[in-house]
């Protein structure tokens, strides 16, 4: 069974960012590699940063939890009309179960009684395999944006739409 636990705790936060940190390392530094990747994890996935985005920036994070084991994560921030989803994370030895279509569905109920009229993203132009995941969720590009986050790095992402 797949919960979705609310990150509400320190305790939750340092788990979530455990599994954050091990996904980045190994999905990311083939395509940022290894210094980009430990700045973008200090800089947006340590316990510090997690817990600043849920204080300050109404930033909302579930772990997911498979049968009691947390399988990943995914962080949202609500906006007027719209779900940013920020972060939507599975590891690696829970991947093709179908845990990121579930919480994407979770997330469409959500928008639904809310009303909101569609749920947005970021994704990496090289991380192939999300793009395409994103596109059989129903997710469309609609645009790129290329972002500096200092030090010298950049996020040259594409944004996905699922309209609603």
């Amino acid at each position: 069974m797949l919960n979705f636990v609310p990150v509400d705790d320190a305790s939750k936060i340092d788990a979530m960012c455990e599994i954050a940190s091990r996904i980045w390392h190994d999905h990311y530094t083939p395509i940022l590699g290894a210094a980009q990747v430990e700045y973008m994890v200090d800089k947006f996935q340590s316990p510090h940063a997690v817990t600043a985005q849920i204080r300050d920036s109404g930033y909302h994070y579930y772990l997911m939890d498979l049968d009691g084991q947390y399988a990943g994560f995914m962080g949202i921030q609500y906006e007027p009309q719209s779900l940013f989803l920020s972060k939507l994370y599975v590891d690696k030895p829970f991947r093709r179960q179908h845990l990121a279509s579930r919480a994407v569905d979770s997330l469409k109920a959500d928008c639904a009684k809310r009303g909101l009229s569609k749920i947005w993203l970021t994704v990496n132009r090289e991380n192939a395999g999300s793009i395409a995941a994103y596109r059989k969720l129903g997710f469309r590009k609609v645009r790129e944006e290329k972002t500096d986050i200092g030090h010298g790095y950049f996020m040259d992402d594409y944004i996905m739409e699922l309209c609603l």
